[in-house]
């Protein structure tokens, strides 16, 4: 719950620098770049910080969520890019600007219960370093 809230204010602010960096409109070009940058900049960071910030409110040690990160990030990622790239496209290019933050809302529920499913799952490297 506390890194879905704070998602909220950190996909309206990215929203908005992505529109100043690229412009508002939902031209093809512009569609790619916005899409680009996110999945390129935006994502990476958040699926890090995501997994960090889960692994040390359940008060996991720095060795058991750097193994985790080890682990996972990739699978992690390769997801990401499966879900949100279509997701994006679709509310850089059809969502209007008001409605953008609702609709990646709506997907981020889906989303971060998949991170949360990832980041409590067991994991044998994971029980392994935490031994």
């Amino acid at each position: 719950a506390v890194v879905s809230t704070q998602s909220t204010g950190t996909l309206r602010t990215w929203y908005l620098c992505l529109d100043k960096m690229f412009g508002g409109g939902m031209l093809v070009s512009t569609v790619v770049k916005k899409l680009v940058t996110d999945q390129a900049l935006f994502a990476p960071c958040f699926v890090a910080c995501f997994i960090s910030l889960n692994n040390l409110l359940q008060g996991k040690s720095m060795n058991e969520i750097k193994a985790q990160l080890r682990s996972e990030y990739l699978n992690i990622i390769i997801a990401n890019w499966l879900i949100w790239v279509p997701c994006q496209i679709l509310n850089f290019r059809l969502i209007p600007l008001q409605h953008r933050l609702m609709f990646a809302n709506t997907m981020a529920l889906i989303w971060n219960t998949y991170l949360a499913w990832k980041a409590n799952a067991p994991n044998s490297d994971i029980q392994e370093v935490g031994r």
